[in-house]
C-alpha cells in the first residue's frame, strides 16, 4: 500500500525528485498569479468601503487648510486697520514732538531709523537664505534625481535655487510626457509569453521524466490550469496597471505642485526684498545727504561720531552707491542757525537768512518721511515676511496632506484589487485535488 504522505528523501531515485519538482512548480504557478489567497467577500466589501472613504478624504472634503488661509487673510486685514488707527495717533504725537527736537536728538533718531532699515534687510536676507536652504535640502533628499540632473547649487543662493526648481519642473514635465507615451504603448502580456505560461511549460517538461505517466500528469496540470482560468481572466492585471499609472500620475502632479509652491515662495521673498530695496535707495539717495548736511556741524563730538560711523556702514553695505561721493567734510556750516536749539528755531532762522532759497523746509519734509512714514514700511515688511512664511507652510502642508491621503487611497485600491482577484474556495479545492492527483500518479510511477 502506498503511503501518499511519504516525502521522497535524498536517496530516492532521480525520477521521484522530478515528480516533486512538479509539485513545486505548481505552487510557483499559483504564486505567479498573485499568491494563493482565499476570496473573502467580507474583506472585499471592507476594501471597497475603504476605497470610498479614502476617495472622500483625498478629494479635500476634510480640508482644513482653506480656512487657515482665510484666517491668515482676516488677520492681515485686521492688522491693516489697526495700523491706520495707530498711525493716526502716532502722527499727532510726531507733529508735536518734531519741532522741539534738537540737532543731536534728530541725529540719534536718524541713526536709529537707519539701523531699523538695516535690520529689516537682514531679516529678509536671513529668511530668504533659510528658505533656499530648506528647498535645496528637500531637493537633495531626492538623491537619484539629483545625481541624474547633477543640479546641486549653493544652498543659500536664491537665484540659483530658482533656476534649479525650474530645471526640476522641466524634468517632471518630461517624465509626465514619457508616462503618457508609455501608457499608449502598454498592452497586456501575451499568454504565450507570460510567466505563468513558462511555468506550465516547465512543469510539463519536468513531468516527461515520469515514465509511463506523462499523459495522466498532463491531464492533472490541465485540470489545475482550468481551475485557475477564472483568476487569469479576471481584470486584476488590467486594474493593477491602471493603479500603477494612477500612482505615477499623482506622484508627478504632486511633485509639480510642490515645486511650484517652493518657487512661488522664493520668488515672493525675493520680491519683498527687491521692492524694499528700490524704495530704500530712492529715500536714502535723495533725502539722507540733505538731512545730514543740515545738522552735522551743529552736533556735539559724540553724536557726530555716530553719524560718521553710520555713513561708513551704509557705504559698506553696497546698497547705496549714490553715497560713494558723499563727503562729510565738505558740508556747509549750519551751527549759527541752530543757536536756538530746536528744529522750529532752526527753520525760522534759515527762512529769515535765506528767504525763498532756504533749505530748512526740505529738512522737515525729509524727517517726516525717514522718521515717520517709512518707519511703518520697514516694520510692515517683517509682518509680510512672517505672513509669507506662514502661508508657505500652509500650502506645503496641504500638498503633503493630499499626498498622504492619496497614498492611503492607492493602498485601499490595491487591497480592493487584491481581494477582487482572490482565489475562491471552490477553486482551491480543485487545485488541491489536481495537485494530489499529479503527485499520486508520479509517486505510483516511481514505485512501480
Amino acid at each position: 500500500m502506498v503511503d501518499s504522505n511519504t516525502v521522497p528523501s535524498a536517496e530516492c531515485p532521480p525520477v521521484a525528485r522530478f515528480a516533486w519538482l512538479g509539485f513545486a512548480l505548481i505552487a510557483l504557478l499559483l504564486a505567479g498569479c498573485g499568491g494563493l489567497r482565499i476570496h473573502d467577500p467580507g474583506r472585499l466589501q471592507m476594501a471597497n468601503e475603504a476605497v470610498a472613504l479614502a476617495a472622500q478624504v483625498s478629494t479635500g472634503s476634510g480640508d482644513v487648510f482653506g480656512p487657515m488661509e482665510q484666517n491668515l487673510a482676516s488677520v492681515q486685514s485686521t492688522q491693516q486697520k489697526l495700523r491706520k488707527l495707530t498711525d493716526a495717533h502716532e502722527l499727532e504725537t510726531f507733529q508735536v514732538v518734531l519741532p522741539r527736537l534738537s540737532s543731536n536728538k534728530i541725529a540719534e533718531r536718524l541713526v536709529k531709523a537707519m539701523a531699523n532699515r538695516g535690520s529689516a534687510f537682514g531679516d529678509l536676507k536671513t529668511g530668504e537664505e533659510q528658505a533656499s536652504q530648506a528647498v535645496n535640502a528637500a531637493l537633495d533628499r531626492q538623491a537619484i534625481v539629483t545625481a541624474v540632473l547633477d543640479d546641486k547649487v549653493k544652498e543659500d543662493d536664491t537665484v540659483a535655487t530658482l533656476a534649479r526648481l525650474q530645471k526640476r519642473l522641466d524634468w517632471v514635465a518630461q517624465a509626465g510626457q514619457a508616462l503618457d507615451g508609455l501608457h499608449q504603448q502598454m498592452a497586456p502580456a501575451s499568454p504565450k509569453t507570460s510567466a505563468d505560461g513558462a511555468v506550465v511549460r516547465a512543469v510539463t517538461e519536468a513531468s516527461g521524466a515520469v515514465a509511463g505517466n506523462k499523459e495522466a500528469f498532463d491531464k492533472a496540470l490541465k485540470a489545475a490550469a482550468g481551475s485557475l482560468k477564472n483568476v487569469e481572466n479576471a481584470p486584476t492585471v488590467t486594474a493593477s496597471l491602471q493603479l500603477l499609472r494612477s500612482v505615477a500620475e499623482q506622484a508627478i502632479s504632486t511633485e509639480q505642485s510642490r515645486l511650484l509652491v517652493m518657487r512661488q515662495h522664493l520668488a515672493m521673498l525675493q520680491r519683498l526684498r527687491n521692492q524694499l530695496l528700490v524704495r530704500d535707495r530712492v529715500t536714502v539717495c535723495n533725502l539722507l545727504p540733505a538731512v545730514i548736511g543740515q545738522i552735522y556741524t551743529a552736533l556735539d563730538a559724540g553724536t557726530r561720531k555716530k553719524i560718521d560711523t553710520l555713513v561708513i556702514e551704509m557705504k559698506n553695505t553696497g546698497r547705496y552707491q549714490c553715497l560713494n561721493g558723499f563727503d562729510l567734510t565738505t558740508v556747509g556750516d549750519v551751527t549759527p542757525l541752530w543757536a536756538g536749539g530746536t528744529l522750529a528755531e532752526y527753520v525760522a532762522a534759515n527762512l529769515k537768512a535765506s528767504g525763498e532759497s532756504a533749505k530748512s523746509p526740505e529738512l522737515v519734509g525729509a524727517l517726516g518721511i525717514v522718521l515717520f512714514y517709512e518707519r511703518r514700511l520697514f516694520d510692515d515688511v517683517r509682518l509680510d515676511l512672517a505672513r509669507e512664511q506662514h502661508l508657505y507652510s500652509i500650502r506645503l502642508s496641504r500638498i503633503n496632506a493630499q499626498q498622504r491621503a492619496g497614498l492611503v487611497h492607492q493602498l485601499s485600491e490595491g487591497l480592493e484589487v487584491y481581494y477582487r482577484g482572490g482565489v475562491k474556495p471552490e477553486t482551491v479545492a480543485e487545485l488541491v485535488l489536481a495537485a494530489a492527483q499529479a503527485g499520486a500518479i508520479a509517486f505510483i510511477g516511481v514505485r512501480q
